[in-house]
């Protein structure tokens, strides 16, 4: 039995050539693992491929390395027996003249073993097939001689193969007897045919051009059956091309559609150029009149828009992305450029602009702002919103001199923010102390774009430099120091949350004698020139500024904290720019899609609402990070925004913009109107009288606030204050409410 396994490599002719001696080292080279001194027993053999083709010859000792070679392979520990628990694994391949395969087996120790060799050279008859036919007639004889231990496996048999020829059996056609008959001996077997380029499947190859089958010198009827081969035959996930040419099989086109494609390829030069001169193209066949690439269906151009959308924009696409919408129209369809197209179209889907956030690192490079290196000459400035009410106060502002890093934490009382209020407290917490800065830096909140407060700047002189919409960044170092203040608050707040006002005086000390990472001082040291007393004494005796130039003291500490304060922004900037990149060179009139994340619409939920929304154009470039859009003048928000809030729009695919879409996206934007729910209180601030609301969808008592009677403009809301009035008669009224007719 052993002998019938390895008879072909037993009878292995001696080489007559340095090409022979070659292939059998080559052969050899997959068992050596397996052979005891193996380098030792193949030296005259590996010796004499040095030698030149026309000194070489065969010599005893060359004789001896080449039986005992062939000896090991007949013997353990190459040869293992069959074990029918393990799966098997055939590799098969064809030559011109002959055919070879090796059938083997995972051995205990994880390495493959051959179970069998075979080889035979091709009859008269068979050195004539089609290349395709003598790569199956390989897989058909191996799985014939094998039969006793393929047939009735336990396991799948995986068969290596260059397959490539065999993509012909995957299509429904009319085959010869021959086939037909390879076709029903193949349907006893359990396999599936995987990929194996032929460099890489040298065992079979070489058992395919052994020595004594090379050559000396160098119609049937045709009846109906089905495929040769199955698409289940093959391994999908690594021949793609096999899976689509089956899948192919069982398409039927109808009539329209066939229709509209040959009018259509009259029409388009390239398509009929080839349909004209199909029979001379190779991978072109016909049939019915329509024109196939390897199995796949041409769509001439004027087409391809329909297919395009029925493969991506239906429901049963699913919007996917380029390489997903590609694989999926590459599985009937093809046409020149296909992948190109593919892409423009993908990349010019308006829904997919929309819908899916974007994968690029973060646009704009970081841009610090400009400082003045002194003291308070510039001042940033936040709010932190939404306490539990201290002492009749329920939120903080906060002040910061960008350069000392310096802060003040100022409780705002809740009927005391309107911008008068926040003018006298400036005053009162700023101006006396430091004067009146050069620029104010903040966010875009209301009291800081009213209309007395830009007056109020304009007055004293001061330029107000604010962020762009939704960009928090511009103002980090105020963020920043409000998660400081926060965190300082949860560590010393009461249970009832009642303190926090008490708290701000100490928070401000500890905040200001602290070191700053950027100037590597405190912002205490860094204004006055010395560490405040704290709990106990300073160690060091106090500066005394009439015994020293302090002046000049002072200037020295302006100049270490400029310098440390440069470097940090210099190291801020590099590890920002690592995760960023150039924004796109846009220009005014462009197209742009504006991130949704900000931006409060009508729709229920915010999961699975748009992401992006548009496209506008831009109205103007504020600077290389910044830029102002046409907005819907329904919305209430601010124009400018920051570069990374944005995206360019892409057009490809010829696809139009939908106005009356754009629209209804506007129309979904959430205005900056809020539903009275209740009228809880009425008071007099200033004899002007109050209304604590209730605001509907705001239930907590934080988010209640005290508004005058101009603040209700609905007669919804007027109507709840006049109900109020009735049943409150003992509380103040605007008189107005008595004038108002509903």
């Amino acid at each position: 039995m052993t002998a019938d396994r390895t008879k072909c490599v037993q009878s292995w002719a001696p080489p007559s050539s340095l090409k022979d001696v070659q292939k059998f080292i080559g052969f050899s080279n997959f068992y050596r693992r397996f052979i005891k001194d193996f380098s030792k027993i193949a030296k005259p053999l590996t010796d004499s491929v040095k030698l030149d083709r026309k000194s070489w010859c065969w010599t005893p000792q060359m004789q001896e390395a080449f039986d005992a070679l062939r000896h090991a392979f007949s013997t353990a520990p190459i040869l293992v027996h069959f074990d029918p628990s393990i799966p098997a694994i055939v590799e098969a391949d064809a030559s011109d003249f002959a055919l070879g395969g090796v059938l083997s087996q995972k051995g205990a120790d994880g390495k493959l073993h051959p179970i069998a060799f075979h080889s035979r050279k091709f009859c008269p008859a068979e050195m004539n097939y089609e290349i395709h036919d003598k790569e199956l007639l390989a897989i058909v004889d191996c799985f014939k001689k094998w039969r006793q231990f393929l047939e009735g496996a336990q396991h799948r048999v995986e068969v290596f193969s260059d397959h490539h020829n065999l993509e012909y059996f995957t299509k429904v056609r009319l085959l010869n007897r021959r086939q037909a008959r390879w076709s029903q001996e193949l349907g006893s077997y359990d396999f599936i045919i995987t990929y194996r380029p032929g460099k890489n499947n040298d065992k079979a190859d070489i058992l395919s051009r052994l020595p004594q089958h090379k050559p000396e010198k160098g119609g049937e009827q045709d009846q109906p059956v089905s495929t040769v081969l199955k698409p289940s035959h093959f391994a999908p996930a690594v021949l793609l091309t096999s899976a689509r040419l089956c899948s192919l099989t069982t398409r039927r086109w109808d009539a329209d559609f066939i229709r509209k494609v040959k009018d259509a390829g009259l029409a388009d030069d390239e398509y009929k150029a080839v349909l004209d001169n199909v029979d001379r193209a190779d991978t072109f066949t016909l049939d019915e009149g329509l024109l196939y690439r390897k199995g796949r269906l041409w769509v001439p151009t004027t087409l391809q828009r329909d297919v395009l959308t029925s493969e991506h924009d239906t429901k049963v696409a699913g919007h996917m992305g380029m390489d997903k919408t590609a694989e999926l129209i590459t599985r009937n369809f093809w046409w020149p450029n296909l992948d190109a197209t593919v892409r423009d179209y993908v990349r010019g889907c308006l829904e997919c602009q929309r819908n899916k956030s974007p994968k690029h690192a973060y646009y704009g490079l970081l841009q610090p702002m400009e400082l003045h290196y002194k003291p308070w000459q510039s001042v940033a400035m936040d709010f932190i919103t939404d306490l539990p009410l201290s002492n009749g106060c329920d939120s903080i502002w906060v002040m910061i001199d960008p350069f000392t890093k310096m802060a003040h934490f100022v409780p705002l009382k809740v009927d005391g923010k309107r911008t008068d209020d926040l003018i006298r407290i400036f005053a009162t917490h700023y101006w006396k102390h430091h004067g009146i800065p050069l620029d104010i830096i903040s966010d875009r909140d209301s009291r800081f774009t009213s209309q007395l407060w830009k007056d109020f700047l304009k007055l004293v002189g001061v330029q107000s430099r604010m962020s762009t919409a939704f960009h928090p960044q511009t103002d980090g170092q105020t963020e920043r120091t409000n998660q400081i203040l926060e965190i300082y608050l949860r560590a010393f707040v009461n249970y009832e949350m009642s303190n926090w006002e008490d708290l701000l005086p100490t928070a401000e000390f500890a905040y200001n004698n602290s070191t700053s990472s950027a100037t590597t001082l405190s912002p205490f040291f860094a204004n006055y020139g010395y560490h405040p007393n704290a709990n106990n004494p300073s160690s060091g005796a106090p500066l005394n500024p009439g015994s020293r130039l302090y002046s000049h003291w002072m200037t020295d500490v302006h100049v270490e904290a400029k310098k440390h304060l440069e470097r940090s922004r210099q190291r801020m900037k590099e590890w920002a720019d690592k995760r960023r990149t150039e924004p796109p060179a846009y220009k005014v009139d462009d197209l742009v899609m504006l991130n949704a994340r900000n931006i409060r619409t009508k729709r229920p939920a915010k999961k699975l609402d748009k992401k992006m929304l548009g496209p506008f154009r831009i109205d103007k470039i504020i600077s290389p990070t910044a830029v102002q859009l046409r907005l819907p003048t329904s919305w209430r928000i601010h124009k400018s925004f920051h570069v990374s809030l944005i995206e360019p729009f892409r057009t490809g695919g010829e696809r139009d913009i939908d106005p009356n879409e754009v629209l209804r996206e506007a129309e979904a934007i959430e205005s900056e109107e809020y539903i009275v729910d209740r009228i809880c209180d009425a008071r007099s601030f200033d004899n002007n009288v109050k209304y604590l609301v209730k605001w509907e969808g705001y239930p907590a008592r934080r988010h209640w606030t005290w508004e005058p009677f101009d603040h209700f403009l609905g007669d919804g809301a007027k109507l709840l204050l006049k109900k109020f009035a009735v049943d409150n008669p003992d509380k103040p009224s605007d008189d107005r409410i008595h004038d108002t007719h509903i």
